[in-house]
């Protein structure tokens, strides 16, 4: 049986514009039928229909028909090195092979496109080649951008360096669905020394789990100012002009906008919360990874409201210690990995002092 040319595909055309124009083509076609079979009781502009009526049903039919044998695809043929561009209509075939080189990684980042109301947050996957880059694709969406880029690095044979977490992150092509907990090494279970102020906290728990607390961030306050800010500038405003002196509406036009500001708060984790850790998985609230699907905890640095430590599946993302110190981001995934490992983390413990093994 012959292997399988491996091909990445940018863009196709579907089965949608064939069976649309088919089905329009067809409805256009009966229309012009049924204006020359029926002109004596059909009625056009006021007047019965001549057969002379039925051009313009005919030339929508006509153009739904070439509509429906339209065809185009970008692909990158990976055996050939080449970005084949093709475009078909029927018998008509053209387009062009440009050479890209030696296949080197795929890169997936975050970035902001658009001006103005168009502005919008896209994660771009691309192939890095010897010869140019090629981006295969921007999805809004973190979740189908990274099994965009895994599908890429898998098909390309070539490492993927993930840098939409904030951190750059190179995973190799035979790698990429083993779990984060298989490919630690030594180093990343080690605990590092708690820093002064830490906000963390081991419980000691009964059985196979720890839970892990983590208390609010002290940019936490700051963090709520802004956000309640926010929130509401425009409420405040409209009450100050429009319904001075009326307390009921002032609490309605404020209150909503302070409930939506906590809500917003507390899932960027400001007011603290707890995580349970152990070798089946761990869980946040009513959130749940198996310890098989997680594939990555990644410690994000960089200014206050950027820091957190993103732990990554293919299904979910949980974003923990929002705002927190970069000590404690690397304490808490040390701490998470030994859980994840069926290692016990002493609630005493620090940095003279290493997981039970």
């Amino acid at each position: 049986m012959a292997e399988r040319t491996p091909i990445l595909t940018i863009s196709r055309s579907g089965a949608l514009p064939q069976v649309l124009g088919i089905i329009f083509a067809l409805l256009f076609a009966l229309l012009a039928y049924a204006v020359i079979a029926e002109r004596g009781n059909v009625r056009v502009n006021k007047r019965p229909a001549v057969p002379s009526d039925a051009w313009f049903p005919v030339l929508l039919a006509a153009g739904s028909l070439a509509l429906a044998g339209f065809r185009w695809s970008t692909e990158v043929d990976l055996s050939a090195r080449t970005l084949r561009r093709r475009r078909r209509w029927y018998g008509i075939t053209w387009g062009g092979d440009e050479a890209i080189g030696e296949p080197q990684r795929v890169e997936c980042w975050e970035e902001v496109r658009g001006a103005g109301k168009n502005r919008r947050t896209v994660r771009p996957v691309a192939l890095v080649c010897s010869g140019q880059r090629i981006e295969l694709g921007a999805p809004n969406l973190p979740l189908a951008a990274r099994r965009l880029a895994e599908d890429a690095a898998r098909t390309a044979a070539v490492p993927l360096h993930d840098r939409s977490s904030g951190a750059t992150v190179v995973r190799a092509p035979d790698q990429l669905d083993v779990p984060a907990i298989r490919r630690a090494s030594e180093a990343d279970f080690a605990l590092p020394p708690a820093a002064p102020g830490s906000r963390l906290a081991v419980d000691d728990d009964l059985g196979r789990q720890q839970t892990v607390r983590i208390a609010a961030a002290p940019t936490a306050i700051g963090a709520a100012v802004v956000i309640s800010a926010m929130f509401l500038a425009v409420p405040l405003v409209v009450f100050l002009l429009v319904l001075p002196g009326h307390l009921r509406w002032m609490l309605l036009f404020l209150g909503i906008p302070l409930v939506v500001a906590a809500v917003a708060m507390r899932a960027l984790g400001l007011f603290g919360g707890s995580i349970t850790v152990g070798d089946e998985g761990l869980r946040q609230g009513s959130t749940t990874l198996t310890a098989d699907e997680i594939e990555e905890l990644v410690v994000v640095d960089g200014p206050t409201w950027r820091r957190q430590l993103r732990v990554i599946s293919d299904r979910r993302e949980l974003r923990l210690a929002c705002g927190h110190d970069h000590a404690d981001l690397v304490r808490l995934r040390a701490i998470l990995l030994n859980g994840l490992a069926g290692r016990r983390v002493p609630p005493t413990a620090t940095g003279n002092h290493h997981p039970d093994r």
